[in-house]
This record gives structure tokens, C-alpha cells and sequence, in this order.
């Protein structure tokens, strides 16, 4: 199964399930062995997840009509390749044509020219549709409203740098294994490579 198909399921069952993310990830990554797959299905779950509100606004602007719950898997691969295209240094063409790709391994072969359509729109329309996303606080910051609310009100002045904090990526801690090797080693290897 493709990494993108993995992360899709893991997304869905989040959003559908109301399943942890921890539960969801462990459940996935320990299935099968996935060392490669690893890093890439975690940064694509944390990341939609973390951006949830704002690429599923971005995909209402870009579907005719909703997507059933049953396919729910379907929008999380769309929300994926969405993530891609904005987030991370994924070529454009390449970001459309795995998540393409990706529904042949959740068994929904209908949807290949929906999502092929829905992204190569998203493409042309990119600045369009950010300029959107900019007049919504909510998509702006990918925050709920009645958190945006609570924010406001209390804290009127440092609301928007809270919202902007949420959204960053946690900082990077290394821990040594004490047991495997001293601090000044783990120094050394690091700054040889």
C-alpha cells in the first residue's frame, strides 16, 4: 500500500473515528514493516491534522459537493495531496500524480480523474483560493471558531501570536542513550556527519 493511502486511512479514522492520533499511527506503522514509509505517513498525518481546518476549507472550495462519509478516506487523500502542494517541497506533478496513484490501494478506482481534477484545479486557482482563505480567521489560522473565540477574549492583545505558535512545528530534542554511548561521543558522531 502506498505511504499516501497509509496516512489517508490514519487521517480518516482521526477525523471519522474521533481515534487518537498516537492510536491511529501506531496501529498503521506497526502493521507491516514500513521503515522507509515511516517518516513520510507521520509528517503527512501531524501535518493535515495540524492544518486541518484550513485545507478542508480549501477542498469545500474546490468540490461541487461533499464527500460521503464512506468516503471519507477519499477527502483524506485529497487533504493530503493538498498538504503537499502548499507544505512540503513535493513537486506539484509529483504530489498529484502519487496521490492518484494512492486510490488504487484503497480500492476506490472511480476517483482517480475526481482527485486528478480537484488538485490540477487547486494548481491554477492557488492564488485565488488563498485570497479566500486569508478573509476566513478560521481557515487562516486552522484553528475552530470557539477556540479563536476564547483566544480573543482572553487574550485580546497576543491572540494572533498564540494562533501562529499553534500552528509551528514543535522544536527538535535529542536525548542520549546513556547506556549506549557518553554525551561528547554523540557530539563528536554528530558533527563528523
Amino acid at each position: 500500500m502506498s505511504s499516501r493511502a497509509k496516512a489517508a486511512k490514519v487521517i480518516a479514522s482521526v477525523v471519522n473515528d474521533h481515534r487518537s492520533l498516537d492510536a491511529a499511527l501506531s496501529e498503521t506503522l506497526s502493521a507491516e514493516k514500513i521503515d522507509k514509509e515511516r517518516a513520510f505517513i507521520q509528517e503527512l498525518s501531524f501535518g493535515v491534522l495540524r492544518w486541518y481546518h484550513q485545507l478542508n476549507f480549501i477542498l469545500e472550495q474546490l468540490l461541487t459537493k461533499p464527500l460521503s462519509r464512506k468516503n471519507s478516506d477519499i477527502k483524506a487523500l485529497l487533504l493530503c495531496g493538498l498538504y503537499q502542494l502548499d507544505f512540503l517541497r513535493t513537486p506539484d506533478h509529483a504530489a498529484v500524480s502519487a496521490s492518484v496513484e494512492a486510490v488504487v490501494y484503497l480500492k476506490k478506482k472511480w476517483a482517480k480523474q475526481m482527485i486528478n481534477a480537484v488538485l490540477r484545479r487547486y494548481q491554477r486557482e492557488r492564488t485565488q483560493i488563498q485570497n479566500i482563505v486569508k478573509e476566513n480567521i478560521s481557515a487562516c489560522f486552522s484553528c475552530p471558531d470557539w477556540l479563536i473565540s476564547s483566544l480573543q477574549k482572553e487574550w485580546p492583545e497576543h491572540w494572533k501570536k498564540i494562533l501562529n505558535a499553534y500552528n509551528e512545528h514543535p522544536p527538535m530534542h535529542i536525548r542520549v542513550n546513556r547506556q549506549h554511548g557518553s554525551r561528547q561521543n554523540y557530539i563528536q558522531k554528530l558533527n563528523a556527519a
